[in-house]
C-alpha cells in the first residue's frame, strides 16, 4: 500500500492520566478487535495483530481487504479502520493524542468529556494538509483516495477550516475537501447512506469494513432524523 503525499492528522485529545507513567505521561491505544488481516508496522516490519494488543506511538495500523479494526484511545475516543487502511499513531500523550490517516477510511466516535474538577476535554481536530476540522462530542467519516479528502458527520458539528475559509458541517451532511478548489459548501450525499455507524466491537460484520463510494458526487436530498 503506497503512502499518499496529502496526510490526514487526526488530533485526539484525552484525559488519559491513568495511562500516563510518572514522567513521560504517554498514553497506549488498544486494538479492543480486527476482522480479517489487520497487522502494525513498526521500524518497517509488519507484524500482525491481535485483540487486546497494545499500540505504541509510531505504530502504523494496516487493513486489508474485506478488513476493519477497532481501536480505543481512552478514554472516549473510538477509531473504527476500515478495509484496505493505513493509520500511524503520531502521538499519544495524556492530553494531545494524534494520528495520521495515510489511505483509505474511519469512522470516528469522540465523546464530550468533563472530569470531576470540571475541567473539559480538548476538542477533537483534523488536519488535512492546508485544511482543519475541530469537533465536540460528535461521530463523523473522513477518507483518503489519492489525496482526495471526503467527511461527512453523523452527530455533532464539525469546523472545517481552509486557509481564510471556514465552514461547518452539521448532522447528516458531507463535504468534499479539494487540495486546489475553494471549500465547498456542506451538502447531503447518497453516498452517506452505506456508511454503517456501529462501533460495537462485540457485534460487528466483516461487511461493516467497506468504505462506501466509490461514487461520492450524487447529492440526495433527504431527512437523516
Amino acid at each position: 500500500m503506497k503512502t499518499k503525499s496529502l496526510f490526514i492528522y487526526l488530533l485526539f485529545t484525552a484525559l488519559a492520566s491513568s495511562f500516563c507513567c510518572q514522567n513521560s505521561c504517554w498514553a497506549q491505544a488498544l486494538l479492543v478487535r480486527g476482522l480479517g488481516k489487520v497487522s502494525k508496522i513498526v521500524n518497517g516490519d509488519t507484524i500482525p495483530l491481535k485483540n487486546g494488543d497494545k499500540l505504541q506511538i509510531h505504530d502504523t495500523i494496516r487493513t486489508g481487504e474485506s478488513s476493519l479494526a477497532i481501536v480505543q484511545l481512552p478514554p472516549h475516543t473510538t477509531m473504527k479502520i476500515l478495509a484496505n487502511s493505513q493509520l500511524q499513531l503520531t502521538s499519544l500523550m495524556k492530553d494531545s493524542q494524534e494520528a495520521n490517516l495515510e489511505e483509505g477510511g474511519i469512522l470516528v466516535q469522540f465523546k464530550k468529556i468533563i472530569d470531576s474538577n470540571k475541567k473539559e476535554s480538548v476538542p477533537l481536530k483534523i488536519r488535512a494538509k492546508n485544511a482543519s476540522m475541530g469537533v465536540r462530542g460528535t461521530k463523523f467519516f473522513v477518507s483518503n483516495f489519492k489525496n482526495n479528502i471526503w467527511m461527512c458527520v453523523k452527530e455533532g458539528n464539525v469546523e472545517v477550516k481552509k486557509a481564510d475559509e471556514s465552514k461547518q458541517v452539521g448532522a447528516g451532511l458531507g463535504m468534499n475537501i479539494s487540495e486546489k478548489s475553494p471549500l465547498e459548501n456542506p451538502k447531503e450525499y447518497a453516498w452517506t447512506k452505506n456508511i454503517i455507524w456501529n462501533f460495537d466491537a462485540k457485534n460487528m460484520d466483516i461487511k461493516e469494513g467497506q468504505i462506501p463510494g466509490p461514487d461520492y458526487t450524487d447529492p440526495l436530498d433527504f431527512d437523516y432524523d
